[in-house]
């Protein structure tokens, strides 16, 4: 334990601080129309270790009682960066409890002992805030003594939409599993995506993907010319509605599939959903993309509805804006505090929205 004053102290989050953690998760919901919880069910820690190498959780508590009164995570995994394997740190979990959001100035420690932690360690990072939470962009962008800079990259959009993609005349037969074809398509292509994984099938590639759930097209000549997996994440990663207002307050009683949207899900249900992960296609080609996508939907049709996100320049949100959708909107920032730090270059970014 390290003190930070005389009433309170931090230390590294372990598995054991789960209901803890847990707790910090659970403490705050979106607003706007949709409030919806972001949870870590049963555990937050082992959820987080799911997605990434390492985890690095400093957590605060009052010295007296050890009650928790916040924390902030580092998510290391490996990934592309300027056409290279390095090594990234995702920022989230950064919450602290109601009861102490006036009274715990300490945000700046944080930070400067996850910093400590992973000196020499990770070459970049980046963290993402939803769009709707301008409180808190506008706190991290400002230039504060003994924060970090927070730089703006891109925005960056959450689709959730239904299996319904326009019609294709393509004709290409979708295969199953992975392949040495597979394997070469992701290899000629990852390195030419800012923080995509490192590979489809190393153990610590992510998002980790079930070779079952692995899916392509070739084309006539036998080539792979587009590929994607499909991820579900309940079990350790839950969204739950929490309340309705306004006009979806009675939207979420009526079938909205009819007229071509999700259901919106019941309150305090968790949404039964499945995430699009590693969608490559050659040239970005819309119709390859619904193909693809089209005969991979139609061998899952357990799901309320499916997720993609995708950076603001990225040219297949041409596509998915004409769906109809429900849309998360995010802004993604690089976090540093060294002036030499690492800058992406012009390559696409492909962030798979499975390890938000």
């Amino acid at each position: 334990m390290s003190s930070l004053n005389s009433r309170y102290e931090y230390s590294l989050a372990t598995s054991n601080d789960g209901p803890d953690l847990l707790r910090l998760y659970e403490c705050d919901e979106s607003s706007g129309n949709i409030s919806v919880m972001y949870t870590r069910r049963p555990n937050p820690y082992e959820s987080l270790l799911r997605e990434g190498d390492k985890v690095i959780f400093p957590i605060m508590r009052v010295k007296e009682t050890q009650e928790l009164c916040g924390g902030g995570c580092c998510v290391i995994r490996k990934a592309y960066v300027n056409g290279q394997r390095r090594i990234t740190g995702y920022l989230t979990g950064l919450k602290i409890m109601p009861k102490f959001r006036r009274r715990v100035p300490y945000i700046q420690e944080l930070y400067q002992e996850l910093f400590a932690l992973t000196k020499g360690e990770v070459d970049l990072f980046y963290t993402t805030i939803l769009a709707e939470n301008v409180v808190f962009q506008r706190l991290l962008e400002k230039k504060r003594k003994n924060m970090p800079v927070y730089q703006f990259l891109h925005d960056y959009t959450v689709y959730c939409f239904l299996p319904r993609l326009p019609k294709t005349s393509l004709d290409l037969a979708l295969e199953q599993g992975v392949s040495r074809e597979v394997i070469e398509f992701y290899e000629q292509r990852l390195p030419h995506l800012n923080l995509s994984p490192y590979s489809l099938i190393e153990s610590s590639s992510y998002p980790r993907l079930d070779s079952s759930n692995i899916y392509s097209l070739k084309d006539a000549a036998g080539r792979v010319v587009a590929a994607c997996g499909l991820v579900d994440q309940k079990h350790y990663k839950q969204y739950i509605v929490t309340k309705y207002s306004g006009a979806l307050n009675l939207l979420s009683h009526l079938p909205l599939t009819w007229i071509g949207y999700p259901n919106l899900p019941k309150v305090g249900q968790v949404i039964n959903y499945a995430s699009i992960a590693m969608l490559c296609v050659d040239n970005d080609d819309r119709d390859l993309a619904c193909s693809l996508m089209s005969k991979v939907f139609a061998q899952h049709n357990n799901y309320d509805f499916f997720m993609l996100g995708l950076v603001g320049n990225h040219p297949l949100n041409q596509l998915f804006e004409t769906l109809k959708h429900i849309k998360y909107p995010s802004k993604l920032y690089t976090v540093h505090n060294d002036p030499s730090h690492l800058h992406l270059d012009e390559r696409l970014i492909h962030l798979e929205v499975s390890l938000l």
